[in-house]
């Protein structure tokens, strides 16, 4: 939603430089990544966090200087407040299509309802109330969380194998030696930018909160 403000690349621009270049590695990136996501979470909230009390207090000013005649009627006043209160119309429907993750409409379609609707049916579709366990009994709350983290700890576990080399002796082998070249050689800038841009904006987000707009 604020991503198109200058404000914004010149935050993450004053952290980045903050680190004189100290952090080379990926633990320093990721503090780099970090520090940005506070600043912005920061600004966020006190430049467009309240859209509805600053939505509600330009359409009160707009109903004020329509509601005025004669001598006291502004022009200009009534200029900018219709502009003022198109400004934050368009942040309140830019806000809702970014939470319903609908892409197939434009920020300019003016339908906020539907938005609006879309992202509480996401809340409701996301949100996993309580679970069964392994004795038959719902748990929810901190119990749910744990039995959630329990099943993929051991899902992604690997148990000690034997014998898996006369199998793989068997398997006739598919990657060249110049493919696996080309799989193992390094990464460079033009591959990662390709990658990102082949990545919708403002879907999936990482581990570190950020959507592929950021990068």
């Amino acid at each position: 939603m604020w991503v198109g403000e200058k404000k914004c690349a010149k935050i993450i621009e004053n952290v980045w430089k903050s680190d004189n270049g100290v952090s080379c590695n990926m633990e320093g990136v990721m503090r780099l990544i970090k520090g940005c996501g506070e600043q912005l979470a920061w600004w966020n909230k006190t430049s467009f966090g309240h859209i509805k009390r600053e939505l509600d207090s330009a359409r009160h000013n707009l109903e004020s200087i329509l509601a005025t005649d004669g001598a006291q009627y502004d022009p200009v006043g009534l200029f900018k407040a219709r502009e003022n209160m198109q400004l934050w119309l368009e942040q309140e429907e830019m806000m809702w299509r970014q939470r319903s993750c609908v892409k197939w409409l434009h920020e300019g379609d003016q339908n906020t309802h539907f938005f609006h609707s879309q992202a509480n049916m996401r809340l409701k579709r996301n949100w996993i109330k309580c679970l069964r366990n392994e004795q038959g009994a719902w748990v929810e709350g901190a119990q749910r969380n744990d039995m959630i983290v329990e099943f993929f700890q051991h899902h992604f576990l690997t148990y000690g194998l034997s014998g898996q080399n006369g199998v793989l002796d068997s398997v006739e082998r598919r990657i060249t030696e110049d493919m696996n070249q080309q799989l193992t050689k390094p990464y460079v800038v033009e591959e990662v930018k390709m990658a990102l841009q082949q990545m919708h904006p403002t879907k999936a987000p990482g581990p570190d909160g950020m959507s592929p707009l950021f990068f």
